[in-house]
Protein backbone atom coordinates (compact mmCIF):
# COMPACT_ATOMS: atom_id res chain seq x y z
CA UNK A 1 0.00 0.00 0.00
CA UNK A 2 1.79 2.87 -1.40
CA UNK A 3 1.91 6.05 1.31
CA UNK A 4 2.41 9.56 0.52
CA UNK A 5 3.07 12.50 3.32
CA UNK A 6 -0.36 13.15 3.53
CA UNK A 7 -1.67 9.98 4.41
CA UNK A 8 -4.05 9.58 7.11
CA UNK A 9 -2.52 6.46 8.08
CA UNK A 10 0.28 4.44 8.13
CA UNK A 11 1.67 0.80 8.59
CA UNK A 12 3.97 0.36 11.63
CA UNK A 13 6.40 -2.27 12.09
CA UNK A 14 5.75 -3.56 15.56
CA UNK A 15 8.52 -5.65 16.00
CA UNK A 16 10.67 -2.88 15.55
CA UNK A 17 8.47 -0.61 17.70
CA UNK A 18 9.23 -3.17 20.47
CA UNK A 19 12.92 -3.72 19.89
CA UNK A 20 13.54 0.26 19.88
CA UNK A 21 11.28 0.57 23.24
CA UNK A 22 12.50 -2.22 24.97
CA UNK A 23 16.67 -0.93 24.20
CA UNK A 24 15.45 2.28 25.46
CA UNK A 25 14.28 0.47 28.92
CA UNK A 26 10.40 2.32 28.26
CA UNK A 27 7.41 0.02 29.57
CA UNK A 28 4.63 -0.11 27.79
CA UNK A 29 2.42 2.17 29.86
CA UNK A 30 5.09 4.63 29.96
CA UNK A 31 4.75 4.92 26.17
CA UNK A 32 0.83 4.86 26.26
CA UNK A 33 0.99 7.84 28.55
CA UNK A 34 2.81 9.74 26.40
CA UNK A 35 1.49 9.17 23.17
CA UNK A 36 -2.19 8.89 24.52
CA UNK A 37 -3.91 5.94 24.39
CA UNK A 38 -4.03 2.55 26.24
CA UNK A 39 -1.60 0.18 26.78
CA UNK A 40 -3.62 -2.54 25.19
CA UNK A 41 -3.39 -0.11 21.90
CA UNK A 42 0.71 -0.34 22.17
CA UNK A 43 0.27 -3.64 22.44
CA UNK A 44 -1.69 -4.38 19.58
CA UNK A 45 0.59 -2.17 17.60
CA UNK A 46 3.55 -3.98 18.47
CA UNK A 47 2.24 -7.68 17.82
CA UNK A 48 0.81 -6.34 14.38
CA UNK A 49 -2.71 -6.34 15.35
CA UNK A 50 -3.63 -3.18 13.95
CA UNK A 51 -2.99 -2.89 10.06
CA UNK A 52 -2.08 0.46 9.80
CA UNK A 53 -2.81 3.65 12.69
CA UNK A 54 -3.57 7.21 12.55
CA UNK A 55 -0.26 9.11 10.95
CA UNK A 56 -0.53 11.87 13.83
CA UNK A 57 -0.26 8.93 16.59
CA UNK A 58 2.56 7.75 14.64
CA UNK A 59 4.51 10.51 14.70
CA UNK A 60 4.02 11.08 18.90
CA UNK A 61 4.73 7.46 18.84
CA UNK A 62 8.08 8.08 17.14
CA UNK A 63 9.06 11.48 19.59
CA UNK A 64 8.65 9.23 21.94
CA UNK A 65 11.16 6.31 21.60
CA UNK A 66 13.35 9.17 20.12
CA UNK A 67 13.65 8.17 16.33
CA UNK A 68 12.40 9.71 12.83
CA UNK A 69 8.90 8.72 11.80
CA UNK A 70 10.62 6.15 9.33
CA UNK A 71 12.40 4.24 11.47
CA UNK A 72 9.13 2.45 12.94
CA UNK A 73 7.49 2.41 9.01
CA UNK A 74 6.86 -1.28 7.03
CA UNK A 75 9.95 -1.39 5.21
CA UNK A 76 7.70 -1.70 1.71
CA UNK A 77 6.08 1.46 2.81
CA UNK A 78 9.38 3.08 3.59
CA UNK A 79 10.90 1.93 0.74
CA UNK A 80 7.98 3.16 -1.83
CA UNK A 81 8.13 7.19 0.08
CA UNK A 82 12.19 6.72 -0.52
CA UNK A 83 11.39 5.78 -4.11
CA UNK A 84 8.50 8.63 -5.11
CA UNK A 85 11.44 10.87 -3.51
CA UNK A 86 14.38 9.19 -5.91
CA UNK A 87 11.76 10.55 -8.69
CA UNK A 88 11.10 13.59 -7.78
CA UNK A 89 14.52 13.88 -7.22
CA UNK A 90 15.50 12.73 -11.06
CA UNK A 91 12.90 15.06 -12.17
CA UNK A 92 14.58 17.75 -10.67
CA UNK A 93 17.71 16.87 -12.39
CA UNK A 94 16.12 16.94 -15.82
CA UNK A 95 15.26 20.83 -15.21
CA UNK A 96 17.69 23.21 -17.00
CA UNK A 97 20.18 24.85 -14.58
CA UNK A 98 19.54 28.74 -14.35
CA UNK A 99 21.73 31.48 -13.83
CA UNK A 100 20.27 31.35 -10.52
CA UNK A 101 20.46 27.86 -9.28
CA UNK A 102 24.44 28.33 -10.56
CA UNK A 103 25.08 31.06 -8.40
CA UNK A 104 23.70 29.34 -4.78
CA UNK A 105 25.74 26.39 -6.07
CA UNK A 106 28.87 28.60 -5.59
CA UNK A 107 27.71 29.97 -3.16
CA UNK A 108 27.37 26.78 -1.13
CA UNK A 109 30.52 25.46 -2.38
CA UNK A 110 32.64 28.49 -0.80
CA UNK A 111 30.62 28.32 1.95
CA UNK A 112 31.19 24.18 2.34
CA UNK A 113 35.15 24.63 1.52
CA UNK A 114 35.53 27.44 4.68
CA UNK A 115 33.38 25.64 6.85
CA UNK A 116 35.99 22.29 6.59
CA UNK A 117 38.82 25.13 6.57
CA UNK A 118 37.67 26.23 9.90
CA UNK A 119 36.76 22.70 11.52
CA UNK A 120 40.07 21.07 10.23
CA UNK A 121 42.31 23.90 12.06
CA UNK A 122 39.88 23.92 15.19
CA UNK A 123 40.93 20.48 15.87
CA UNK A 124 44.85 20.69 14.89
CA UNK A 125 45.29 23.47 17.29
CA UNK A 126 43.52 20.72 19.83
CA UNK A 127 40.41 23.07 20.88
CA UNK A 128 37.74 21.37 22.36
CA UNK A 129 34.46 22.23 24.18
CA UNK A 130 34.31 20.26 26.99
CA UNK A 131 31.45 20.40 29.94
CA UNK A 132 30.62 18.06 32.94
CA UNK A 133 27.56 17.92 34.78
CA UNK A 134 26.04 16.34 37.84
CA UNK A 135 22.34 16.12 38.33
CA UNK A 136 20.96 14.77 41.85
CA UNK A 137 17.57 14.94 43.03
CA UNK A 138 16.68 17.72 45.23
CA UNK A 139 15.59 15.07 48.45
CA UNK A 140 16.30 11.23 49.41
CA UNK A 141 14.38 9.49 52.12
CA UNK A 142 16.82 7.86 54.92
CA UNK A 143 17.92 4.46 53.58
CA UNK A 144 16.46 4.41 50.29
CA UNK A 145 18.17 4.21 46.93
CA UNK A 146 18.65 7.18 44.56
CA UNK A 147 20.54 8.00 41.31
CA UNK A 148 23.26 10.42 40.56
CA UNK A 149 23.70 11.54 36.60
CA UNK A 150 26.96 12.46 35.30
CA UNK A 151 26.62 14.10 31.93
CA UNK A 152 29.83 14.39 29.72
CA UNK A 153 29.79 16.52 26.32
CA UNK A 154 32.91 16.84 24.38
CA UNK A 155 32.76 18.67 20.99
CA UNK A 156 33.90 17.88 18.58
CA UNK A 157 33.78 13.95 18.90
CA UNK A 158 37.29 12.78 19.76
CA UNK A 159 39.65 9.53 20.63
CA UNK A 160 40.71 10.55 24.16
CA UNK A 161 41.75 8.85 27.50
CA UNK A 162 39.14 10.06 30.18
CA UNK A 163 39.04 9.72 33.57
CA UNK A 164 36.11 10.51 35.90
CA UNK A 165 35.90 10.64 39.45
CA UNK A 166 33.34 11.63 41.93
CA UNK A 167 34.16 12.32 45.56
CA UNK A 168 30.80 11.04 47.32
CA UNK A 169 29.76 11.19 51.13
CA UNK A 170 31.54 8.20 52.91
CA UNK A 171 27.88 7.58 54.54
CA UNK A 172 26.51 6.34 50.94
CA UNK A 173 26.98 2.79 49.47
CA UNK A 174 27.19 2.78 45.99
CA UNK A 175 24.94 0.34 44.94
CA UNK A 176 25.83 0.16 41.15
CA UNK A 177 27.40 1.94 38.68
CA UNK A 178 26.55 2.36 34.66
CA UNK A 179 28.75 1.67 33.10
CA UNK A 180 30.77 -0.17 36.11
CA UNK A 181 33.22 1.68 37.23
CA UNK A 182 36.95 1.24 37.25
CA UNK A 183 37.66 1.72 40.87
CA UNK A 184 35.13 2.09 43.95
CA UNK A 185 36.01 2.80 47.59
CA UNK A 186 34.39 4.63 50.37
CA UNK A 187 33.98 8.58 49.49
CA UNK A 188 35.58 7.50 45.94
CA UNK A 189 34.27 6.67 42.61
CA UNK A 190 36.15 6.26 39.53
CA UNK A 191 35.20 5.12 35.95
CA UNK A 192 38.33 5.41 32.76
CA UNK A 193 37.10 5.34 29.34
CA UNK A 194 39.37 4.92 26.39
CA UNK A 195 38.00 5.83 22.80
CA UNK A 196 35.73 7.96 20.97
CA UNK A 197 33.39 10.25 23.19
CA UNK A 198 31.18 12.87 22.39
CA UNK A 199 28.58 12.82 24.87
CA UNK A 200 28.45 10.06 27.38
CA UNK A 201 26.61 9.56 30.79
CA UNK A 202 27.62 8.22 33.92
CA UNK A 203 25.12 6.93 36.80
CA UNK A 204 25.85 5.32 39.82
CA UNK A 205 22.69 4.34 42.63
CA UNK A 206 23.34 5.55 46.43
CA UNK A 207 21.82 4.14 49.17
CA UNK A 208 22.14 5.32 53.33
CA UNK A 209 23.80 2.89 54.64
CA UNK A 210 22.66 4.17 58.28
CA UNK A 211 20.81 6.98 60.23
CA UNK A 212 22.87 10.37 59.87
CA UNK A 213 22.61 13.62 61.83
CA UNK A 214 23.69 15.90 58.54
CA UNK A 215 20.52 16.93 56.70
CA UNK A 216 22.78 17.54 53.80
CA UNK A 217 24.90 15.38 51.54
CA UNK A 218 27.67 17.53 49.11
CA UNK A 219 29.34 15.67 46.04
CA UNK A 220 31.74 16.87 44.22
CA UNK A 221 33.99 15.73 41.25
CA UNK A 222 35.66 16.48 38.57
CA UNK A 223 37.03 14.65 34.75
CA UNK A 224 40.09 14.54 33.24
CA UNK A 225 41.02 13.91 29.49
CA UNK A 226 44.08 13.14 27.52
CA UNK A 227 44.21 14.32 24.11
CA UNK A 228 46.95 16.42 22.82
CA UNK A 229 47.34 17.61 26.49
CA UNK A 230 46.02 16.46 29.72
CA UNK A 231 43.03 19.01 30.79
CA UNK A 232 40.73 18.29 34.10
CA UNK A 233 37.83 20.50 35.08
CA UNK A 234 35.29 20.40 37.72
CA UNK A 235 31.99 18.56 37.82
CA UNK A 236 29.35 21.12 37.27
CA UNK A 237 25.53 21.28 38.30
CA UNK A 238 24.10 19.81 41.36
CA UNK A 239 26.12 19.63 44.45
CA UNK A 240 24.01 19.49 47.37
CA UNK A 241 21.16 16.51 48.44
CA UNK A 242 18.59 17.22 51.51
CA UNK A 243 17.81 13.99 53.42
CA UNK A 244 14.23 14.14 53.86
CA UNK A 245 10.56 11.67 53.66
CA UNK A 246 10.44 12.19 50.51
CA UNK A 247 11.10 9.86 47.07
CA UNK A 248 13.64 11.19 45.30
CA UNK A 249 11.33 11.38 41.97
CA UNK A 250 9.07 13.65 44.71
CA UNK A 251 9.76 17.28 43.83
CA UNK A 252 7.32 18.53 45.56
CA UNK A 253 7.54 16.32 48.56
CA UNK A 254 4.08 15.18 48.43
CA UNK A 255 3.82 11.78 48.64
CA UNK A 256 2.78 11.67 45.25
CA UNK A 257 4.54 11.16 41.59
CA UNK A 258 2.53 13.12 39.83
CA UNK A 259 2.51 13.08 35.89
CA UNK A 260 5.27 15.38 35.44
CA UNK A 261 7.53 13.92 37.72
CA UNK A 262 7.18 10.41 35.97
CA UNK A 263 8.79 11.60 33.00
CA UNK A 264 11.08 13.28 33.92
CA UNK A 265 12.42 10.11 36.17
CA UNK A 266 12.44 8.62 32.77
CA UNK A 267 13.79 11.60 30.76
CA UNK A 268 16.82 11.25 33.40
CA UNK A 269 17.39 7.07 33.12
CA UNK A 270 15.71 5.43 29.91
CA UNK A 271 18.10 4.25 28.06
CA UNK A 272 20.60 3.19 30.37
CA UNK A 273 20.81 -0.29 30.66
CA UNK A 274 20.27 -1.85 33.76
CA UNK A 275 18.23 0.27 35.61
CA UNK A 276 15.05 -0.41 34.21
CA UNK A 277 13.83 -1.89 37.48
CA UNK A 278 14.43 1.07 39.43
CA UNK A 279 12.10 3.09 36.54
CA UNK A 280 9.61 0.55 37.00
CA UNK A 281 9.34 0.90 41.16
CA UNK A 282 8.55 4.72 40.25
CA UNK A 283 6.12 4.00 37.70
CA UNK A 284 4.44 1.42 40.49
CA UNK A 285 4.44 4.79 42.72
CA UNK A 286 3.24 6.83 40.09
CA UNK A 287 0.18 4.37 38.83
CA UNK A 288 -1.10 3.52 42.67
CA UNK A 289 -0.90 6.90 44.02
CA UNK A 290 0.65 7.97 46.84
CA UNK A 291 3.28 5.90 48.81
CA UNK A 292 5.18 5.28 51.92
CA UNK A 293 8.55 3.93 52.79
CA UNK A 294 8.63 -0.11 54.00
CA UNK A 295 12.21 0.47 56.98
CA UNK A 296 12.05 -3.68 57.16
CA UNK A 297 12.27 -4.58 53.60
CA UNK A 298 14.26 -1.31 52.50
CA UNK A 299 11.59 -0.16 49.64
CA UNK A 300 9.00 2.44 49.05
CA UNK A 301 5.57 0.52 48.64
CA UNK A 302 2.54 2.30 46.97
CA UNK A 303 -0.19 3.34 49.44
CA UNK A 304 -0.19 5.53 52.66
CA UNK A 305 1.34 3.99 55.66
CA UNK A 306 -1.30 5.07 58.64
CA UNK A 307 0.51 3.86 61.13
CA UNK A 308 3.88 5.39 59.95
CA UNK A 309 5.75 2.11 59.81
CA UNK A 310 8.05 3.26 57.75
CA UNK A 311 8.36 7.02 59.21
CA UNK A 312 11.82 7.47 60.60
CA UNK A 313 12.07 9.15 63.81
Amino acid sequence: MALNQNSATVSLDGHRVKKIREERGLTQLYVATVVGVTTDTISRWENKRYPSIKRENAIKLAETLGVSLEDILEKKVHEENQENKDIQESEIRKRPWSWKSLSLLVVGFILGALLGFYLSYSQTKGELSISAQRILPERCWPYAKFPVVLNISIHPRTNIALLVSEDTPRSLLITKAVPKSSSKRPGKLKWLHQGEVGRKKFVYICQLKKSIKKKVLRFRGKITIKSNQAISIETSGDSHLLIDKCHWADKNCNRQIEDEEILDAYDLLSGVSGLKGILEQVEELWAKGGYHFDKKIGRFLPGSDIKGKGDLK
